[in-house]
């Protein structure tokens, strides 16, 4: 990209701004679509979230333009623990939020996958924000 625009970004290089009317138009064209087209680089984000009333501590993911990656619990049941990562991985942050939401454990209120959906609809909040 440097080799093609000038520092001020103002017309490429191969455009003579003095003679060449036609490519002026097609530069002013060009960056006025380049500013309403969204970012297209990936958004990674990292988020711990401590627990509240479950077995496991801290819930440790990331969230990679919407979609889950890298969870790891601390604590708690080894092998359901093992086995929500492995089937949530590469989904929508905010459909598997939805799916695990209000799931309990024994006599408690909530679970694991239930703070599970609530760090992913906070993280999904945040980023929106």
């Amino acid at each position: 990209m440097n080799e093609f625009f000038d520092r001020n970004y103002s017309l490429p290089k191969v455009c003579d701004g003095a003679t060449n009317l036609n490519c002026r138009v097609k530069f002013q064209i060009l960056l006025a679509s380049l500013r309403k087209k969204a970012p297209t680089w990936r958004r990674k984000m990292h988020y711990n979230y401590r627990t509240k009333g479950t077995c496991a501590q801290v819930i440790n993911f990331d969230i990679e333009d919407g979609i889950v990656k890298n969870v790891e619990f601390t604590g708690g049941c080894e092998g359901n623990l093992k086995a929500i990562p492995r089937l949530i991985e590469g989904c929508p942050a905010e459909e598997v939020a939805t799916k695990l939401r209000g799931v309990t454990c024994g006599g408690r209120s909530t679970s694991c996958a239930d703070q599970l959906a609530t760090a992913l609809l906070g993280a999904v909040e945040e980023d929106k924000n």
